[in-house]
């Protein structure tokens, strides 16, 4: 993933563009698992008295 993010602000090749995107889709199940993950965390972690 990163790698692909890393080549996108340097291709100007339609093919190599076409590629990433796919790999992007391909990966987007798993982004959106670990974004809905951190939430959760997140939010669970906000309830909870700061360790000062």
């Amino acid at each position: 993933m990163l790698r692909d993010r890393n080549e996108t602000s340097h291709v100007y090749d339609e093919e190599k563009a076409r590629n990433i995107y796919k790999n992007i889709v391909d990966y987007f199940p798993e982004m959106k698992k670990t974004c809905l993950r951190l939430k959760t965390r997140f939010h669970e972690n906000r309830s909870e008295p700061a360790d000062d």
